[in-house]
């Protein structure tokens, strides 16, 4: 009641959210949190690396290894705030230039907050593909598969080696996570009452595009490093 007499008489006044984005962000941080803590129990094991390793019966040097990633695992917690951070705000940046040359300006808060409700959508997809390696017997898990996204149409019709191809990554991009993150900024844009409907479709598309691009650039990138 007191909020609709709030907007009553002072129409500019932004609408309360139920969540704050502070608070919005802490949650999505300790998601991120969890998944690292998901991550290390029930994916990267021991067993894990040791078949991964290819070395079943070095114990000696296994245990090492383990003792070594798990220790840097500390890292993984600590780092968790400023990737997310990141992450967020990167894709708020783009959404922000992405208007600005559509002629629309947005306060970048706002856009924060558009795209910290999005994440929630990544960090879904993130923990969909723990539980999906999870499940894998150990023996059947290869530096290839830790990266499948289960969702995604490369899973469903992709076949994979040791050196994804570039068909594969972009294949890995067009997943029903993407969709939903999709469907949640270009809600979130709608709901700022500055883009038309083609407008916050058009602004979505090429942060999509934007951000997949970046994203296989950077497998290829990090395949060409190891390789």
């Amino acid at each position: 009641m007191s909020l609709t007499l709030d907007r009553q008489l002072d129409p500019t006044r932004p609408p309360k959210k139920p969540v704050g984005t502070i608070h919005l962000f802490g949650l999505l941080t300790i998601a991120s949190m969890a998944l690292v803590w998901a991550n290390n129990e029930f994916v990267m094991t021991k067993d894990v690396l040791n078949t991964l390793a290819g070395s079943p019966h070095n114990t000696i040097q296994l245990d090492m290894q383990y003792e070594t990633v798990r220790r840097m695992n500390v890292w993984g917690y600590a780092a968790a705030p400023i990737q997310t951070a990141f992450r967020i705000g990167f894709v708020a940046l783009i959404v922000q230039i992405a208007c600005l040359l559509g002629g629309k300006e947005i306060s970048y808060g706002r856009l924060f907050r558009i795209s910290a409700v999005a994440f929630g959508a990544t960090l879904f997809g993130s923990f969909l593909q723990v539980f999906w390696i999870a499940r894998q017997p150990v023996v059947a898990i290869t530096q290839a598969s830790l990266g499948i996204v289960p969702d995604s149409l490369a899973a469903w019709f992709g076949a994979t080696g040791d050196s994804p191809s570039l068909s594969y990554l972009v294949m890995s991009r067009v997943s029903v996570t993407s969709l939903l993150w999709m469907l949640l900024l270009y809600w979130g844009l709608r709901e700022t009452d500055r883009l038309r409907a083609a407008g916050a479709a058009t602004v979505t598309a090429v942060t999509w595009l934007i951000v997949s691009g970046l994203g296989v650039g950077a497998s290829l990138f990090v395949q060409k490093l190891v390789s």
